[in-house]
């Protein structure tokens, strides 16, 4: 079987015939075992990588270091989430780039868009695990750059990173159910974020509202 691939289009498997003429036999191969498992491999360490893990990190590292919901472990949860995130990340994407050169001739002269953002997002999320060893102390007078510059770096990578996923998943055949399955994903992480962003308010409302009886 061949798992073609037709305008970046993963489409149906398909059987080739060989016909042995010695023997007067056909024979078929079966040689999308391993295309297919690399396609699906691909797909699920990067969703589950920089598509969960990653906006995670962001969640712990922007709600979980203040009042109320602080946590005196949060750091270490933002790193170990980010780093997990970044490894798994980077098997997919290399994943990816082994596809790509494996493919005929024809069809990887040139990266795709999924395959340029992909590597945008593999190079920064780098240069950003690379940043928490180069950080400056506290008390240094460019910390507060290094913060600037790591938040929105961070933000702009949340947004490819979401935005890769959903070109990724076009890529598919049966593609609806694994955006809605994203989508899902996706949702239930804004809601949380939703939810904690809007608490620290709700709880100052609540304290005036007491205050005043």
């Amino acid at each position: 079987m061949v798992f073609v691939v037709e305008n970046g289009q993963f489409l149906k498997e398909r059987r080739i015939q060989d016909f042995n003429f010695r023997g007067s036999e056909f024979n078929l191969y079966d040689v999308t075992a391993k295309p297919i498992a690399c396609f699906y491999v691909h797909g699920v360490v990067n969703i589950f990588g920089w598509g969960i893990l990653l906006p995670i990190g962001v969640i712990i590292a922007r709600y979980y270091k203040r009042h109320p919901l602080k946590c005196e472990e949060w750091y270490s949860l933002h790193v170990l989430s980010k780093v997990a995130g970044f490894v798994l990340g980077t098997i997919g994407w290399g994943l990816g780039m082994s596809m790509m050169k494996n493919s005929p001739k024809d069809q990887h002269t040139m990266m795709s868009t999924h395959g340029i953002i992909g590597t945008i997002i593999f190079t920064f999320t780098t240069i950003q695990v690379l940043a928490i060893c180069l950080q400056p102390d506290e008390e240094n007078v460019y910390r507060k750059y290094w913060v600037i510059y790591h938040n929105i770096l961070g933000y702009a990578l949340l947004i490819l990173t979401i935005v890769n996923i959903f070109q990724g998943i076009d890529k598919v055949e049966a593609s609806h159910r694994w955006k809605w399955s994203y989508v899902v994903i996706v949702s239930v992480l804004g809601l949380i974020a939703l939810v904690l962003e809007l608490l620290p308010c709700c709880n100052m409302i609540k304290n005036k509202f007491y205050s005043s009886i």
